[in-house]
């Protein structure tokens, strides 16, 4: 699986990151405040692995989400963009 970080802090760097639409964000749980998808970093691990754990409310089960195809498609070329560049960094997070 490829895994994307999302962050709050806002990239420094144009074209690093794509940020999540407020409906995006809320139906996915996250924060109110501006969240980007980093596509300089792709991390790789096994799914389902250790890196999938219960959200933070404590309900019972796994919450993720699927994006809309047409933030995906961001992602996909903004990763293809930064990828070209030979800027991505790529870190296996399960053994």
């Amino acid at each position: 699986m490829v895994v994307f970080p999302i962050t709050s802090t806002r990239p420094e760097e144009a074209g690093a990151s794509v940020e999540i639409p407020p409906a995006t964000r809320a139906r996915l749980g996250l924060q109110r405040e501006p969240c980007w998808v980093i596509v300089t970093e792709a991390n790789l691990f096994a799914w389902p692995g250790p890196d999938l754990r219960q959200t933070e409310s404590g309900e019972t089960g796994f919450v993720y989400g699927i994006l809309p195809a047409v933030l995906m498609q961001q992602v996909k070329l903004a990763f293809a963009a930064w990828r070209r560049r030979g800027g991505v960094r790529t870190i296996r997070r399960t053994e």
